[in-house]
């Protein structure tokens, strides 16, 4: 027979599971992944903020996206299909949804990346409307694993929404924004050899103490040749004015002139 094995120092369960009733409970908490972000192209952004600038009411757009390994969103493409439009509302059909899907297919592209919806809001703010809830749940219904909503408006406010179905969530309000550059390791060279060369920080130098306890420090900066003490006021003299310092600091303390023997 086999037994299990014998712990001398009993440890605490993750969960617990000591009810004595009929319930269901959870075992583990939820740890939801990070917020992913979501970019665009160029061309896509120039294209979004022409869409939503330019016509004066809804207007509604799809558009291809790309996930890279960090699980983050590129909008790659965007499509405007046949739609009816209001001050308020955009009607995209099913059937306008086929044909682009039908269209993507002929031409090589899956429209299975086809996972990214976006529409103008015109002046008012980019909260969601009933219909734009309703809109989104009809597309996680088709089967979108990952689905991403885009609200924006004329003055420039945007509220894009990513919803995992795998796990169980929606990150709303994520960062979106132009597909940052990316630096090749020619450039990165090149900066790393003037930030080596061009980038210092200041020499300090420390100057013996005067018989006044105060201590002189020099001071050599990159931007004059000439160099710089700092009185015990916290204000930098030159050359100069710290020899006349010297003279009155001896003054000071041999006001007669008397000499030692």
């Amino acid at each position: 027979m086999n037994r299990l094995p014998y712990y001398p120092q009993a440890k605490q369960a993750s969960f617990d599971s000591s009810s004595l009733t009929t319930e269901t409970t959870q075992m583990y908490e939820w740890d939801f992944p990070k917020a992913p972000q979501v970019y665009y192209t160029p061309l896509v952004w120039e294209s979004i903020r022409y869409l939503v600038d330019t016509i004066a009411t809804e207007v509604g757009w799809l558009g291809l996206v790309d996930i890279d390994d960090d699980g983050n969103y590129l909008v790659t493409e965007i499509f405007v299909p046949k739609q009816t439009v209001s001050g308020v509302e955009t009607d995209i059909t099913p059937e306008a949804l086929v044909d682009l899907a039908v269209d993507l297919e002929s031409k090589g592209i899956s429209s299975e990346k086809l996972i990214y919806w976006g529409h103008s809001h015109v002046n008012m703010g980019v909260s969601p409307s009933m219909q734009d809830e309703v809109q989104v749940e009809e597309f996680l219904d088709n089967g979108c694993k990952y689905f991403i909503r885009g609200i924006y408006n004329k003055h420039g406010s945007s509220k894009v929404d990513v919803y995992d179905t795998a796990e169980n969530c929606v990150h709303q309000c994520v960062r979106n924004g132009v597909q940052p550059t990316v630096l090749d390791d020619l450039l990165k060279t090149r900066l790393d050899d003037l930030i080596k060369t061009n980038v210092k920080k200041p020499v300090v130098k420390a100057f013996p103490k005067s018989k006044l306890g105060t201590t002189h420090k020099t001071v050599v900066t990159n931007t004059t040749p000439n160099s710089y003490y700092l009185d015990g006021y916290g204000s930098y003299i030159d050359d100069d004015e710290y020899a006349d310092d010297l003279e009155r600091q001896e003054i000071l303390n041999n006001p007669f002139g008397f000499r030692e023997h």
